[in-house]
């Protein structure tokens, strides 16, 4: 390695310590992946319902819980990708790695709570699509952390758009197309803006 590159590195990892509250998000690749996976389950949700898929409409739940498996193996190895990123443990950073994962179980316990009253208390399935506006919302909230803690204007756009989608979800509560427009909202707010976070990731320090 090159001493001016190392020269480079071990400036750049200085200026993260002593500037930390504005070190770059390290979420992206998160945001990306998650984002991927989610939108391709909200679209295949859609598709049972509309008939265009081969499977049962009591299949859908298998569609989430592949996803959720697959979505966990990928985040082992995007999580040890990160061990030699500069700003790991940038106060931005650590906030981001504690409330994603909480908003993750959060929206996950809701979701299973809706599964077991559906199924042993015979209420209404229509409370699966509760999960999108709430999902909205809890996105805004994590994206405001993210834009304070980083000091960045951007994600205030994503907050605004998580809550458009939120009460667009909420009045079309009843419509097999809302799967649909979580689908492109997701890609809005999630993909594209976890694309550009990954771009602006710093060099690993090897």
């Amino acid at each position: 390695m090159a001493q001016s590159s190392l020269s480079e590195d071990l400036e750049f990892v200085r200026q993260m310590a002593e500037e930390g509250a504005t070190a770059p998000t390290l979420a992206g690749r998160f945001s990306v992946w998650w984002g991927f996976l989610v939108a391709v389950a909200l679209v295949c949700h859609w598709a049972t319902l509309a008939g265009h898929l081969p499977l049962q409409q009591n299949m859908i739940g298998s569609i989430w819980v592949v996803m959720a498996i697959v979505g966990m193996i990928g985040n082992v190895f995007l999580g040890k990708a990160l061990a030699n990123k500069p700003g790991l443990s940038a106060p931005g950073n650590r906030a981001e790695g504690a409330v994603w994962p909480v908003v993750t179980i959060g929206i996950f316990l809701y979701a299973t709570a809706i599964g077991f009253a559906t199924a042993f208390r015979d209420q209404p399935v229509l409370l699966f699509n509760t999960i999108i506006p709430m999902a909205f919302v809890l996105h805004a909230v994590g994206a405001a952390m993210s834009a304070t803690l980083h000091r960045r204007s951007t994600p205030w756009l994503v907050v605004a758009a998580s809550l458009i989608l939120a009460a667009l979800a909420m009045f079309w509560i009843d419509r097999p197309e809302i799967y649909l427009m979580a689908a492109a909202g997701i890609f809005m707010t999630q993909i594209i803006p976890g694309l550009f976070d990954l771009r602006a990731e710093p060099k690993a320090v090897v």
